[in-house]
């Protein structure tokens, strides 16, 4: 799944949220630094980023299967989604199954 089809995944969170009157701490990590700023969530393009901001109680961390995959993200979240999983080999699901607990 591609960063924009992550980012329409998002605003979609985001406006049922608004209208539950409830707060959502996300972060996305991107390639490249968008050219606007996002005044609805975190955009970073920094794993480090990604990391704190689990810390830091962040409910919703959304990325590639790359990010995923790395190894400092081990148990990083209690469930993980994987759009489009029957595009991902059985060892890319594997790779990244690991970040969830």
């Amino acid at each position: 799944m591609g960063h924009k089809v992550i980012a329409g995944l998002l605003e979609k969170v985001v406006e049922e949220a608004r209208k539950e009157k409830t707060q959502v701490a996300i972060v996305q990590k991107v390639t490249d630094e968008p050219d606007e700023p996002n005044e609805h969530w975190k955009i970073t393009t920094k794993n480090s980023d990604i990391i704190d901001c689990l810390r830091e109680g962040f409910q919703i961390v959304a990325g590639t299967s790359f990010m995923w995959a790395r190894q400092e993200l081990f148990e990083a979240v209690d469930f993980l989604f994987v759009d489009e999983a029957g595009q991902l080999s059985l060892i890319d699901t594997v790779a990244l199954s690991h970040a969830a607990k």
